[in-house]
């Protein structure tokens, strides 16, 4: 049995696999709830993390003997072309990764919807070429209630029916779950058309993160909605790894 840990701005997310790569539980914490427990996951095979969160990193790594963060450096095939590759988000690049495996011979717009959504794109042969990042959706809550004196915090609220909000409360709704939806359209109708500079092959988006499912089901524009994306791109580089 293998152990990937993926720790994120909100959660931590722990994936077990058998011998045979296939997955067999996934368990969610966030930063508040690490169990003491997780200790108990170490065997003989070696732990692998992959961390947006160094102060995280530092204090897994510490529980566990046989422990591994997966680097930037470490995720085959994929070339970065970003001005600053050191700088780019290690979920990104594993989202990446596992987008050239899943569609091939496709340019790739990979929307993760967290904490932060951030969109990143690639191009054929895995050349990673950066992207978009701005708020999440619950990060837009949590900004308004606490920058301003009247709005209240609406943590927990549910897409709205309509445009036209008749309440505060549906208003911010309006604004946060519409106003993401439309702003990532819009980065996606762009970088599509920027794309076709690069070449004359055609463009998939990809929906993953927290907040994807929310944001597929509302996006009406040919896509599709992978859960485990990021592991998936986990579990190539942790092969490749074991290979060398």
């Amino acid at each position: 049995m293998k152990n990937l840990i993926i720790i994120g701005n909100s959660l931590i997310k722990i994936y077990s696999v058998d011998s045979r790569n296939t997955l067999m539980s996934v368990n969610r914490y966030t930063h508040s709830q690490i169990p003491d427990s997780l200790k108990e996951l170490e065997n003989k095979e070696t732990i692998y993390i992959a961390s947006v969160v160094p102060k995280l990193t530092s204090h897994y790594c510490n529980l566990f003997t046989h422990a591994y963060v997966i680097k930037n450096n470490d995720i085959p095939i994929l070339e970065n072309k970003t001005e600053n590759p050191e700088h780019s988000g290690i979920d990104r690049l594993l989202n990446t990764l596992a987008a050239y495996y899943l569609i091939p011979n496709y340019n790739k717009i990979i929307v993760d919807g967290g904490t932060a959504i951030s969109i990143s794109v690639a191009t054929e042969p895995g050349m990673f070429l950066g992207g978009a990042i701005f708020s999440g959706i619950e990060t837009e809550m949590k900004a308004l209630a606490r920058n301003t004196e009247l709005l209240p915090d609406i943590a927990g609220a549910s897409f709205p029916e309509r445009g036209i909000g008749t309440s505060t409360i549906e208003a911010l709704k309006s604004g946060i779950f519409i106003g993401t939806v439309g702003a990532i359209k819009e980065i996606i109708r762009t970088t599509e058309l920027e794309l076709k500079a690069w070449n004359e092959l055609p463009t998939h988006t990809i929906l993953t993160g927290g907040w994807g499912k929310i944001i597929s089901d509302h996006l009406d524009i040919h896509h599709t909605y992978e859960e485990h994306l990021t592991f998936t791109g986990m579990l190539k580089t942790v092969e490749r790894l074991k290979d060398c």
